[in-house]
Order: C-alpha cells, then structure tokens, then sequence
C-alpha cells in the first residue's frame, strides 16, 4: 500500500488539473432487463472458479471482505464466522488469523482488515473490542492498540491511517466545537494521533447512523462512498472532490429527502415502497470500464458495467446472455483482482437444478460440493479492447 499511495498521489497531482465529473446515465429501471440477449462476452474474456475448501476450521457464510496477496486468497467473514481465513489460490485452506476472545491477539466481530505490504504484516479491527491488531503475514500475533474511537473502515497510508468514523452509534470522533458527532473521515500518524479532519459541510444527520464500509481503492486512487447517495467522491490533497454521478432517470435518492425523516427506519421504509434507486457500495474500475452495485427499492440488487471509452451501460450482468461456457456472473460482486472482477457463490444456490448451467469443464469441480459447504469464487477478466 505505500508503494501505491505514493504513486497515487503523484497521477492525483497530475490529473486533478484536467479532471472532470464523469456522470453515467442509467438506462430507465423499467427497461430492467434489457441486458439478458447482449452475450457475456462482450465484457468478459475468460473465467474460471475457484472452490474454497470446506473444513471445521474454516466454515464461511458470508464473504464481507476480500483480498488477493502474495498468491493468497484472504477472506472475512464478520457476519456469521467473524474470522480471517487465508486460502491458496487453488482455495485449499491455509490459516485462520487470531481467535476468538477478549485477551490479547484475540478479537470479537473482526470488522476490516488491510495487508500492510511495506512490513510484510495484517491489520485487522476487531470492532466490539474497538482495537486495531497486527499479525504476520504468516498469522502470529504482533500488536494491538485500543482506538479512542472507533469507526467503519480504514486504509493504510505509507505511514498514516485514514479511517471512516461517520457513525455516530459506535462512538465516532466528537466535533470541539458541538461535542456532536459528524460524518468525518479522519487522518492519523503511526501513534493514531488525529493530524486531519475531513467532513461534508451539507451532511445529512441519518448518514451518520450508517455502518457501511465506505473507503476503497484501486489503481486509479482512493475513493469514498457515501451510504444512499448516488455519488463518488476521489480523496486527493485537497479533499474529497466527486468524481462520478450516477444518474437513475430522476430516481436516485436525493439529500433532502433524509431531512424528511426523524429516524433511519422511517427512511429505509420509504426508499422500499417507491421507486427509489441507489448503489450501496461496491465500486470497481478496470480496463476503462466502472462495475458497481445498484439497489432498486431497497431489494432488488443488479450490477452494471460502464465503458468509460464507449459511454455505453450494461444492466443486470447475470442476466446476459452467457456464452462462454462458464458460471457467468453470478452471485455476489466481492472483489477485484488485476483484471478480474470477483463475484461469489453460495453452494445452497448453486446446486439448484435450474439455478445455474454447469460448464463442462467445471463439472468435476462442482460435483465435489456438498450443500453447505463453502462459496465458490467467480474470476472473470474484463476484456481489454472495450
């Protein structure tokens, strides 16, 4: 990571002075759908599985982070396993990282966890014990420090943190001058000693109650999501400036329509009963091409592709025509690899009859699966001529 800041903040200081705010126009929702006769291929240029092997000591659920280093695969799972599991590439089952528990180089909802490659090391955030813990990369408990906050998500920064502390229910960094707390990113040295504040002058107060994970990074910068809103903010020296606006034909979420509600629930029901739309979180951008989540009335998840070359936008990419003897895409969108997008599988749905059309060269493969084992992982490359 600090190899890549560094780079990152040089193309940041030679872009931001030709920059300009990139808005995709969604195809009309009502049209949804309108994908399914485009061939696959039109996006992807290969694919190929990976099945995570099933042991008692590595039963996952549900995959809320992952990453590829070194030639391994690390995956957490903070909502059912609450651990961090390392596979092979192959998806055999190497470690899990720490344990459970209140003592030290033991943690209690592991919440984010970034791969410091500089040291070589993992930092891992146990949440409900609010401390920031560092194993090696082979998995032996180095260090822990308590937070005197607590926060979402975090990155590391060559010798810096930047952490997302928006959510005022956890504890989040108190304004000096309200005593309330605001929607803050926040910048640390080493020691955790606050060195910068950065906050939205026109936040809404209900963003406050998200706990989305709302930083992310890949090798065009650092960018910030905000949780509802249909905006894309870049993290350069001089803030957060918006670098993508995703308009749904007047059905996005706007920013007074948080003001409308006294409470989270009564916002969540009313985006559920109209005909809102809006990306959760999820951004991805590879080979000139942005892959992103959308939420149409607070259920129905569709993933699209944009070509920045192009201009042209694909809805619903599991709905296309799948013509490359391959899973396709389904699942979930979880990650990305160089020039893969990564989805996952849940075997209870993969081992439907009619669920999914098995390659035959996968065959072999997924006649091993049992239900309840665990998710099989999608690699599928982005062609590079769009």
């Amino acid at each position: 990571m600090n190899k890549l800041f560094i780079l990152l903040s040089f193309v940041m200081i030679i872009l931001d002075c030709s920059a300009q705010l990139k808005i995709i126009e969604i195809p009309e929702i009502k049209n949804a759908g309108a994908s399914k006769n485009v061939p696959l291929s039109t996006i992807f240029s290969k694919s190929h599985i990976v099945r995570l092997e099933t042991t008692r000591e590595s039963l996952i659920s549900h995959i809320s982070q992952f990453k590829i280093y070194n030639d391994k695969i690390y995956i957490l799972d903070s909502a059912s396993a609450n651990a961090l599991f390392v596979f092979s590439m192959k998806g055999k089952f190497i470690r899990k990282i720490g344990s459970k528990g209140k003592g030290p180089g033991e943690y209690l909802q592991p919440w984010d966890f970034v791969i410091d490659e500089e040291t070589n090391s993992i930092i891992l955030y146990a949440r409900k014990l609010n401390k920031l813990m560092t194993f090696s990369i082979d998995g032996e408990f180095l260090s822990e420090k308590e937070m005197n906050f607590s926060f979402n998500s975090f990155l590391k920064l060559d010798n810096d943190f930047l952490f997302d502390v928006q959510n005022t229910r956890i504890g989040g960094v108190k304004d000096l001058n309200t005593n309330k707390s605001k929607f803050f990113l926040v910048k640390t040295d080493s020691n955790m000693n606050i060195t910068q504040k950065i906050r939205f002058k026109d936040s809404p107060s209900l963003w406050e109650l998200s706990s989305s994970k709302c930083l992310s990074y890949n090798d065009l910068g650092i960018f910030f999501k905000l949780p509802y809103l249909n905006e894309l903010y870049k993290l350069n020296e001089d803030g957060l400036n918006e670098e993508f606006i995703f308009e749904y034909n007047n059905t996005e979420i706007s920013k007074s329509l948080f003001e409308k509600h006294s409470s989270i629930f009564s916002f969540q029901n009313e985006i559920k009963n109209n005909e809102y739309v809006y990306i959760p979180q999820g951004y991805y951008d590879i080979i000139n091409n942005v892959l992103f989540f959308s939420v149409y009335k607070g259920h129905w998840d569709f993933t699209c592709a944009y070509s920045l070359k192009t201009k042209k936008v694909y809805m619903e990419l599991n709905r296309m025509k799948n013509d490359m003897n391959s899973l396709g895409f389904y699942g979930f969108m979880v990650g990305q690899y160089k020039n893969y997008v990564v989805n996952y599988l849940q075997t209870d749905w993969l081992l439907q009859p009619t669920a999914v059309k098995i390659p035959s060269h996968e065959k072999e493969i997924i006649s091993k699966t049992k239900l309840g084992d665990n998710p099989i992982l999608i690699f599928n490359e982005v062609r590079n001529d769009l």
